[in-house]
């Protein structure tokens, strides 16, 4: 994602955000920069994540899938940690909500700076 916005247009800076994802999530609505949600492959052995085009990725880390943009958030207290909840629009036209965790290993937060 990021080389991909970069390249696209070089005003703009891009990261992917693993640590810290929830505060990158946060930081990013809050300061009316939203920020995208991307899903990863599956880290457990054996399993195989297959994206819609037939892709699979060699390694746990390999985003695939689908790519959202976060509009809003609401946190809310486990017993395993932070739930985070994401509104985000989808390439659909529409808007959903996203349950990500401080917790899970299954996501990507992808900041943009102008």
């Amino acid at each position: 994602m990021p080389s991909g916005i970069e390249g696209y247009d070089s005003s703009y800076s891009a990261s992917n955000n693993y640590t810290g994802r929830p505060a990158a999530a946060k930081g990013g609505v809050d300061d009316n920069n939203p920020p995208f949600v991307n899903t990863l492959g599956d880290k457990e052995a054996g399993k195989k994540d297959v994206a819609p085009d037939g892709i699979q990725p060699p390694e746990w880390d390999v985003l695939v899938g689908h790519s959202e943009t976060v509009v809003g958030y609401e946190e809310e207290g486990s017993w395993t940690g932070t739930d985070l909840y994401l509104d985000t629009h989808n390439t659909w036209g529409s808007t959903r909500t996203v349950l990500v965790g401080d917790y899970w290993d299954t996501y990507m937060i992808t900041t943009v700076e102008p």
